[in-house]
């Protein structure tokens, strides 16, 4: 093929996205319009196009489970217990997994390789250190997400665009969130304040506020099914807990709710972002192991298991809906103008909205907002990431930059990602 494509009427991109939580492979395959979205953007009142949403094909989508000895090995590197040649290996040993991933997606669809314009992968975050480290007295910020884009490329022969966050970082941004361009452009409306919510692995915001990109704010909240997942799998060899069912048959321990909330990440203004760097295993474990040596956590007794799980399942309820509450009216300067909160809906995607429990919780705790699941609206929870990732690279391959700078806290906004031929 011609590469790269040009003049083309729609894009054909296959978008691969694996979160913190690490519950699955997500695989998305979307058809997208070839319009030029900042054109699109400032078309006058009198334009012919009345909505500046854009509208997508999703045509197939599929979740393939991750290899278990991978995911031990992915926790143990973040754990920081493991060698550069293990980081090596799982670089490539990935990418072998999104190769088979692939060609079953594409036999199972009875899709032509020809016909795909790209395939545009997130990779698997292993650190995430926006803040950045001092190194010989300069402060360097960095990020890893693991996957050798030529050996997919070279293996599957269709180009590979990855490495997104790389080109904000270097800009001095957070290289998080980067899913608020996809918000922005299909969730956004004017003289109306849209939160557009995924509870993942780790749970994030994006506040539209009139359909203004200037006004945009985006962010993390903090754990979303991460630490649940991590404490069903410990005490109950489970992958999740299944609509809540075992957080409702235990109570909260506020000692433990406390000390889980008494982070300094919740009370940064954004931009931030986080990950399992801060709020993994780690995480939990010392402060359980504190409240045990205290004696304010007795693990013999008999509810403990359940009571942890409800506690963990609070603090992603209570932190998220703090942070919505405490900046969902921030004011980057005097002249932002916000809506008040009985005016705004949340969208909220991503595994989270398959607890039903957890849900029930959020929405008693931001009673005043009109609360809805993505799949409602016709977006299903599972896909969205997915799809945003097809659709930074849809931004890569129309040259449109895919950060954006009120978000990110980036010095300029830019085209991101790198390509594989």
């Amino acid at each position: 093929m011609i590469f790269p494509p040009i003049n083309q009427k729609h894009y054909n991109i296959i978008g691969i996205m694996t979160g913190t939580s690490m519950d699955s492979i997500d695989v998305s395959f979307c058809k997208f319009q070839n319009i030029n979205l900042e054109n699109l953007e400032n078309l006058d009142k009198n334009s012919e196009i009345k909505n500046t949403n854009l509208s997508y094909e999703l045509i197939a989508f599929k979740e393939y489970d991750f290899p278990a000895s991978y995911k031990e090995l992915i926790k143990s590197n973040i754990n920081n217990s493991t060698t550069v040649s293990v980081i090596s290996l799982l670089n490539f040993y990935l990418s072998e997994i999104f190769y088979e991933c692939l060609t079953d997606f594409i036999d199972k669809f009875n899709l032509k390789p020809n016909e795909i314009d790209a395939i545009s992968v997130h990779g698997q975050t292993i650190w995430h250190q926006p803040n950045g480290d001092l190194i010989d007295g300069k402060l360097i910020k960095h990020t890893l997400q693991i996957f050798n884009g030529s050996v997919l490329a070279k293996k599957i022969n269709i180009p590979v665009i990855f490495d997104f966050r790389s080109a904000d970082i270097a800009l001095s941004g957070q290289g998080a969130p980067l899913v608020p361009i996809f918000d922005y452009h299909y969730f956004g409306q004017k003289d109306k304040t849209i939160i557009a919510a995924n509870i993942g692995g780790i749970s994030n915001i994006t506040i539209l506020n009139n359909k203004n990109k200037n006004n945009i704010i985006a962010f993390d909240t903090g754990p979303g099914n991460m630490l649940i997942d991590f404490c069903m799998k410990k005490y109950f060899d489970l992958e999740y807990d299944n609509n809540g069912e075992y957080a409702s048959k235990g109570e909260i321990i506020e000692e433990l709710l406390n000390l889980l909330l008494d982070n300094s990440y919740f009370d940064k203004a954004p931009p931030k972002s986080t990950g399992r760097e801060l709020f993994g295993e780690t995480y939990l474990d010392d402060i359980l192991s504190k409240l045990e040596k205290d004696n304010i956590i007795n693990f013999l007794t008999p509810n403990i298991k359940y009571d942890i799980i409800r506690t963990v399942t609070e603090l992603t309820i209570k932190s998220f809906a703090n942070q919505i509450l405490r900046f969902v009216n921030y004011k980057k300067d005097d002249k932002t103008k916000l809506q008040t909160k009985q005016m705004i809906k949340i969208i909220i995607s991503g595994g989270g909205t398959y607890n039903s429990f957890l849900i029930n919780r959020i929405k008693s705790e931001l009673v005043d907002f009109e609360i809805v699941i993505s799949d409602e609206i016709g977006l299903i929870s599972k896909t969205k990431e997915s799809i945003a990732f097809a659709f930074l690279g849809f931004l890569f391959l129309t040259n449109q930059n895919g950060n954006i700078k009120s978000v990110t806290g980036a010095k300029r906004e830019t085209r991101l990602g790198v390509i594989a031929l």
